[in-house]
């Protein structure tokens, strides 16, 4: 598919993606990811002026193996997106997975990675060291996902959980989170009321 260390955009075309008449399509939410890759759903938030991060890895049919929450010191959306991206790589490799999608609901975290834009001040050392853990990678996919269906990453983005970041296996998942999991694997979308 790819070379290892190097990244595409499998399926979009990025004009299309960020076109007003891409409409967001509810009958597309899940896109599975061909065996053995994986899927890395990543997403960041501001909450009560805290910057959050939260990451969901999942197995090719929607399974969940493993999550993260976390809290980083930036208040840019796009930092923290990009802080869940690294450490759903961190993890990734911890789990010994090398062919992983990551999934995003930021156009410019994606422009970042792929190198269809500058990179900022402030994200440059971050994306830095993404690009390294790519590189360890034997294939790595970077998708755009509309926000309704990323809803895994959303929930966890929002947990307060006073620390750095913390690691969930599916047996601690909590009620609510299996049943975004469930929901999202049978194609349902998660619509937010913000």
């Amino acid at each position: 598919m790819v070379d290892r260390g190097t990244t595409k955009v499998a399926g979009w075309s990025l004009i299309e993606a960020t076109s007003r008449r891409t409409p967001f399509d509810p009958t597309n939410a899940w896109i599975a990811t061909p065996p053995p890759f994986i899927t890395v759903n990543t997403d960041g938030s501001i909450i009560d002026d805290k910057g959050r991060w939260g990451v969901m890895i999942k197995e090719f049919d929607g399974t969940a193996i493993k999550g993260a929450a976390g809290s980083f010191d930036s208040k840019s959306i796009t930092i923290l997106e990009l802080k869940a991206v690294e450490i759903g790589l961190v993890l990734a490799d911890k789990i010994n997975r090398k062919k992983a999608f990551i999934v995003t609901d930021s156009i410019i975290v994606l422009y970042y990675l792929t190198g269809y834009t500058t990179l900022t001040w402030d994200s440059k050392n971050l994306v830095r060291r993404i690009r390294e853990h790519m590189g360890k990678m034997d294939d790595c996919v970077i998708r755009f996902n509309f926000r309704e269906t990323n809803g895994v990453a959303d929930y966890l983005a929002g947990l307060h959980v006073g620390v750095d970041w913390v690691e969930f296996t599916p047996s601690s998942f909590a009620q609510d989170l299996k049943d975004i999991i469930r929901r999202e694997s049978m194609g349902h979308v998660y619509f937010i009321l913000s």
